[in-house]
């Protein structure tokens, strides 16, 4: 509520002077008195708002009333003008005064921006749409006694950016009714950089690219923002494709015709292809199973050189260092798995013509099947060689390993 010293609340108050004074018998006897203070909900004050015992003239306009939710107050010299232009007869007395103020309702953010919601609406903004007021303050003050439906007008919408300019208005033009100036911009919708990575992607497929093939975009990754009511399709504009480089250039835009947005990139394909990984991390000599592999699409770049490439080179091998699932395998990670080990007791075997002689022995490394590894005859303490078959068997060719 505002408070301050009126200095005239009609244009008539510095005219009075002329009348003939009244005394207190023409009131009926009452006393005139100032009031002190005064609350009223019209846009008129009146002698009887001011004046006690005001009598035949109790009905007479003062002036226009205060803006809603505001007090003006009168000072005796303008109390004593008031009375002797209307023939009250009061006295002049210094200190005295009067406070009037006018009551009023208050129009807040909710319903201002429902009414702004609605505009925004017929303006092709979709229902839901989040927006939000950047300049004026969203509030009206009007008398208790008018309408407090908020209207817009003078609403304007800029299509590329979102932003809009309007007035927020309740009651009646003048002092009884408020009205606000407002700018705002309806939210916007960001285009992330792998919907525009699908846009190019489609684009180049009419250039003979493969569906499989993976896209970069040179230095960033971009992005793009619209007003939430346009289109947020993407759409390309001059595209030059270089298939023997792999490299190409274009114009993208999104938000309809005409754009909202639009950025010029740059960026390489990369032809992709399907390679075997392993699902879950595998420390050193786990067996791979079948359940363990899966195909997965990497870049040719990435499956060169000594990468597996199908599933039977992995399925039933054992890994020779740690394997990160979804990662391409070269073929030295794999290997057969270990079917003896270091220190392990086996038997050697020697077949010789339709005779077969048996021993136990102790490996002394370790091997895979098919495999040549020393063993130690544990009854002779002598140390050959022999090929690693299944079972913790060993095959030897010497004789004389056997028999010490």
């Amino acid at each position: 509520m505002r408070t301050f010293t009126i200095l005239a609340l009609a244009g008539g108050l510095a005219a009075a002077g002329t009348a003939a004074p009244a005394t207190a018998g023409d009131d009926g006897g009452k006393a005139v008195t100032p009031r002190g203070h005064v609350t009223l909900a019209g846009d008129t004050v009146r002698v009887r708002h001011l004046f006690k015992g005001a009598g035949e003239a109790a009905d007479k306009s003062v002036g226009t009333a205060p803006r809603p939710g505001e007090t003006v107050t009168l000072d005796a010299e303008r109390l004593y003008k008031v009375g002797r232009r209307h023939g009250l007869g009061w006295t002049y007395r210094e200190g005295a005064r009067v406070a009037v103020h006018r009551t009023a309702t208050t129009v807040g953010r909710q319903a201002i921006r429902e009414a702004l919601k609605d505009r925004l609406a017929d303006a092709g903004v979709p229902a839901g749409t989040r927006f939000r007021i950047t300049r004026g303050t969203p509030r009206l003050t009007v008398a208790t006694t008018v309408d407090t439906t908020v209207r817009v007008s003078g609403f304007s919408l800029n299509d590329d950016s979102g932003r809009f300019e309007a007035t927020a208005s309740a009651g009646p033009p003048g002092r009884s009714g408020d009205a606000v100036e407002l700018a705002g911009r309806v939210r916007r919708v960001t285009i992330d950089s792998e919907t525009i990575k699908g846009g190019v992607a489609d684009a180049l497929r009419d250039k003979g690219v493969s569906d499989h093939a993976e896209l970069d975009f040179n230095r960033y990754q971009p992005t793009m923002k619209v007003p939430a009511h346009r289109d947020t399709s993407v759409a390309l504009r001059d595209l030059d494709y270089d298939a023997e480089r792999k490299r190409f250039v274009a114009r993208v835009e999104a938000g309809g015709e005409p754009p909202a947005e639009g950025l010029r990139l740059a960026g390489r394909v990369h032809p992709t292809v399907k390679v075997p990984v392993v699902t879950r991390r595998m420390g050193r000599e786990t067996v791979i199973r079948a359940d363990d592999v899966t195909m997965k699409r990497v870049r040719e770049s990435d499956a060169s050189g000594d990468v597996v490439t199908t599933r039977d080179k992995l399925v039933g091998k054992a890994a020779q260092r740690l394997l990160q699932p979804g990662e391409p395998v070269s073929s030295n990670a794999v290997g057969a798995p270990i079917a003896v080990e270091n220190g392990q007791t086996v038997t050697l075997v020697l077949r010789r013509g339709g005779m077969l002689l048996t021993v136990r022995g102790k490996a002394v490394e370790e091997g895979a099947i098919g495999d040549t590894i020393r063993v130690m005859n544990t009854m002779s303490n002598n140390t050959v060689e022999g090929t690693v078959r299944r079972n913790g068997t060993v095959a030897v060719k010497m004789e004389s390993g056997l028999t010490g």
